[in-house]
């Protein structure tokens, strides 16, 4: 390990201990869809506003990435970038995959999707942190939110699973951001190793910042029903 990924690797453990204090899924979304007590119907109203949380989280990364000075540092938000595009395969892009879910869950579902006044405002909140925050403040939260999400994908494939709402072979979206969203976890994390002399105090800032956020969306989400 190299004197520079410490800082990152200080940072992931950080953020993991967060994590592991916040018991997200005892709260009412998670909770109430493992109970049984959240309805298809309500699930999925929630899913089709979180749809412009998907479409929209590519626009704070690009004018995060126009902020960073050094080119390696730049190329890891573009590398994201490529993969939230699906590899410029237009129906692999993450909005597209998500659609489909909304597809599987119930045909037409994907079809007249609202933009809510909590997702609004959290796509508001993200795209100001990445143009008007300190730099590594924007990375360490776009980076907690991919490892949140990937953990949520967990959570929601197996449970939707579970309540036989889908089949596991229909999961589309989920399954591929359980996995996909820890390597771009990471990959935020490890630019701060590349910032010359990054504020870490803004970075766990960021940090604390990404697991409020992404976290009172969810409780948002939930009062939509």
């Amino acid at each position: 390990m190299t004197l520079t990924s410490i800082q990152s690797e200080l940072l992931i453990q950080e953020l993991q201990k967060a994590w592991s204090g916040l018991h997200l899924f005892n709260r009412p979304y998670f909770s109430s869809l493992l109970s049984g007590k959240m309805k298809k119907g309500a699930f999925i109203l929630s899913q089709q506003a979180f749809y412009h949380a998907v479409s929209y989280f590519s626009k704070p990364m690009c004018l995060l990435a126009s902020r960073i000075d050094s080119a390696h540092a730049r190329m890891q938000i573009i590398e994201n970038l490529y993969e939230e595009h699906g590899e410029m395969k237009m129906e692999a892009f993450h909005e597209s995959t998500f659609k489909q879910w909304l597809q599987e869950l119930s045909p037409g579902a994907e079809e007249n999707l609202p933009l809510v006044p909590c997702v609004d405002s959290f796509n508001s909140t993200l795209l100001g942190i990445c143009q008007g925050a300190p730099v590594e403040k924007g990375v360490c939260s776009l980076g907690t939110i991919e490892y949140m999400f990937s953990n949520i994908s967990k959570y929601i494939a197996e449970t939707t699973v579970q309540l036989q709402w889908i089949s596991r072979k229909n999961l589309v979206h989920y399954d591929l951001h359980a996995d996909l969203d820890i390597k771009h976890s990471r990959d935020f994390f490890e630019i701060i190793d590349k910032l010359q002399q990054p504020n870490m105090a803004s970075c766990i800032e960021g940090i604390h910042l990404g697991i409020f956020m992404f976290s009172r969306l969810y409780d948002d989400l939930h009062d939509l029903h």
